[in-house]
């Protein structure tokens, strides 16, 4: 079977390239616009791509795959002797308050209370 072609099987595409990239980059440090330079396309056609192949835009993508990390970080870590804060910031958050917002409106409770969690 031959590739559909046209602008949906470019932006698939791009979407596969983008995946490869994350996958071989640290991407909890990776931004959109890094993400844009690497897989050689327009803002634009990235954010297409992401919405049409994931139902979100890769800014989206990016925080959402970055929160998943830092809660399987914030499940494995000794409790007592680990900060939030250092933990968010190895998985590039900066901003407490809005990562507190952020890890709540996915998770359904604050980072610290994650970390507090006996596993």
């Amino acid at each position: 079977a031959e590739m559909p072609r046209g602008p949906r099987s470019k932006r698939m595409k791009c979407l596969s390239l983008a995946m490869e990239v994350l996958a071989s980059a640290d991407a909890d440090q990776i931004e959109v616009a890094q993400l844009v330079t690497e897989v050689g396309v327009s803002r634009r056609t990235l954010e297409n791509a992401f919405r049409d192949g994931l139902g979100v835009g890769p800014a989206n993508f990016l925080k959402s795959r970055r929160l998943h990390r830092l809660n399987r970080s914030l499940l494995r870590a000794d409790h007592s002797g680990t900060a939030v804060a250092l933990l968010a910031r190895e998985h590039g958050f900066n901003h407490q308050g809005q990562l507190a917002a952020d890890y709540r409106a996915l998770f359904g409770e604050s980072p610290s209370i994650t970390l507090r969690r006996p596993v």
